[in-house]
């Protein structure tokens, strides 16, 4: 009983704040703006933003998703099957039924940390040591060259903090995209690909791609690749969908929110805020 009365109490305290911000809101005129969360392509990562992780392939833009299994860690791969298009903003507009898989990114003085939607830390595993027993032949002549074999190895989703599920996060000019790799695992981020066929009894083919983002300490070379960011970003509902009035003026802000200018010309590489009458975007200069 004591414990039913407390409960009461407790609500009724709670609903009567609720009432006083109510009104409090209704008296000042105050009307919680409607927001929608895009994502836009970046060339640096702010720490606690969200980033939809995404790769371009030949079949087009594709975004990763979280491992999926069973039990605490998950092992898994990193599979990429949200598909997506980019606007002339490099926004992006998702495609289908797969649901856009943001992870947040924080920094300290460690490096990076990657976590989903639920606060999982996403990682790699330390390789195994194989003790040298499986050799490669990489040079064809049938003789072990001493190397290890390369392996990709798998990726971690933990709800428990660790010192090892730091990233190295950094933007490559060269690719136009960033580089991640694991500290703990010394592993790079890469991108693998394969298109696979299958025929029904009619003999109509239909055509799979199969994408995923893999991690070696050796990435080999046709799986060298950008991985892209996009940042997720409030805005007012259906700003997006505006129109820039082409006779207001320009203003143009950097991410500190300082005015750099009336136009884009001449600013050093980086992304930048643009402001035109009722429209506002990102706009990233190289």
């Amino acid at each position: 009983m004591k414990n039913s009365t407390l409960i009461k109490g407790l609500l009724a305290a709670c609903l009567a704040f609720c009432a006083n911000f109510s009104v409090s809101a209704q008296e000042e005129g105050e009307t919680p703006a409607e927001t929608t969360v895009i994502y836009q392509m970046v060339d640096q990562v702010t720490s606690g933003q969200s980033y939809v992780m995404g790769i371009m392939t030949d079949d087009g833009w594709y975004c990763a998703q979280p491992p999926f299994g069973w039990g605490n860690p998950i092992y898994g791969r990193l599979m990429c099957q949200g598909k997506f298009e980019l606007n002339d903003d490099m926004q992006v507009l998702p495609i289908g039924e797969y649901q856009l898989t943001p992870f947040t990114i924080t920094k300290d003085d460690k490096g990076y940390l990657l976590q989903s939607g639920d606060g999982s830390y996403l990682a790699v595993e330390k390789p195994q040591n194989t003790g040298g027993d499986d050799k490669k032949d990489e040079k064809g002549d049938g003789k072990d060259d001493g190397k290890d074999p390369v392996l990709e190895l798998r990726f971690i989703l933990d709800n428990q903090f660790s010192e090892d599920y730091y990233w190295d996060i950094v933007y490559s000019d060269d690719l136009g995209g960033f580089t991640l790799k694991s500290k703990a695992a010394d592993a790079t981020l890469g991108i693998y690909g394969e298109m696979m066929t299958s025929e029904d009894e009619n003999g109509q083919i239909t055509v799979i791609y199969n994408y995923r983002i893999v991690a070696y300490q050796t990435l080999p070379d046709d799986m060298v690749g950008p991985i892209y960011l996009f940042e997720g970003m409030e805005v007012p509902t259906g700003i997006a969908d505006v129109n820039n009035d082409v006779n207001a003026a320009k203003v143009v802000y950097n991410l500190n929110g300082m005015v750099v200018g009336n136009t884009t010309d001449g600013l050093k590489p980086g992304v930048y805020i643009v402001k035109q009458g009722k429209s506002v975007k990102k706009v990233v200069v190289d």
